[in-house]
């Protein structure tokens, strides 16, 4: 099942927080936590820039990942924050957009423990939360809830973190309870309406032998799916400026291996190609979290 599962999350995922999807739910009886706002710490690294050297600009013809997807319109793609890998060039336009994501506050890890978490349970839940079965708010939850209850891909390894320190924990587990950590995101938080966005620069490739990724879900306190995936990929900043003006500096990821996720799910017809022909790239949306080991001296 887990093979089958494949790209399935991560358009669910981008379907709710491109589109700034909120529940306004009614506040908890117990005192919420304060949610610390985690900075992105940004850094160059001298590690080899393998993205900038596929094509340059406009004209250029330097592109290690040819395929058909050149002949494929990509904007409904882009849209939603996926793109090829030779659509990551400067000079190049994407439909993009931005929107501001609300972020409830985490719970304390003793509350977050004390409240079921599971769709078995989501009648008392909804009762508990004051939230009517039929409302786009009951929808949401089941929908966070089936996710986090579905199976894993094959090389994934996850959790719904539904406190700081479940999250702390699993980032500690994955990149090492020694190690200082970096954390990458998209800026600004301010957002940036959908038009189109000329890419500026591509940044050298952030070092990240392992990665943990956060991804915020529609649920009356803050959970967040985080996961890493034993995969090679590859992790960036593109500088970006919208026709209004507006400047965004997204963190980008590209998948090279492909091979395991879904050949029916619609992004694969956008971009024109199919798992395993090419690496599959998308950008952060706001308030999701790249967690990286930040490099020594001797990785420098």
């Amino acid at each position: 099942m887990a093979a089958k599962l494949g790209l399935w999350f991560l358009p669910f995922l981008l379907f709710f927080l491109m589109n700034g999807v909120n529940i306004g739910c009614r506040d908890l009886k117990a005192e919420l936590q304060g949610h610390t706002e985690m900075n992105s710490h940004h850094g160059n690294h001298n590690k080899p820039n393998y993205l900038i050297g596929y094509k340059t600009n406009t004209h250029g013809s330097d592109n290690d990942f040819s395929s058909s997807s050149t002949n494929v319109d990509h904007t409904e793609a882009f849209k939603v924050g996926y793109f090829a890998m030779d659509d990551l060039f400067v000079g190049n336009i994407m439909t993009l957009q931005f929107p501001v994501e609300e972020v409830p506050h985490f719970l304390s890890k003793k509350q977050a423990d004390s409240i079921p978490f599971s769709t078995s349970q989501l009648p008392s839940l909804l009762q508990l939360f004051s939230i009517s079965q039929d409302s786009p708010q009951a929808k949401f939850m089941r929908d966070t809830l089936e996710l986090c209850e579905a199976g894993m891909l094959t090389q994934e390894t996850r959790i719904c973190a539904n406190s700081l320190d479940s999250m702390l924990e699993f980032v500690n587990n994955i990149l090492g309870s020694e190690e200082k950590h970096n954390i990458y995101t998209t800026t600004p938080p301010s957002g940036a309406p959908l038009q189109n966005y000329t890419i500026l620069k591509v940044s050298e490739d952030i070092y990240a032998p392992k990665w943990v990724a956060c991804h915020p879900l529609p649920y009356p306190y803050a959970v967040y799916y985080c996961h890493f995936i034993a995969t090679n990929t590859r992790i960036f900043k593109v500088l970006l400026v919208g026709e209004n003006g507006d400047k965004v500096e997204a963190l980008g990821v590209c998948h090279l291996d492909t091979s395991e996720f879904n050949p029916n799910h619609v992004i694969f017809k956008q971009l024109g190609f199919m798992p395993g022909e090419a690496p599959l790239c998308h950008f952060f949306p706001l308030k999701n979290l790249m967690w990286v080991p930040q490099p020594t001296a001797t990785t420098m």
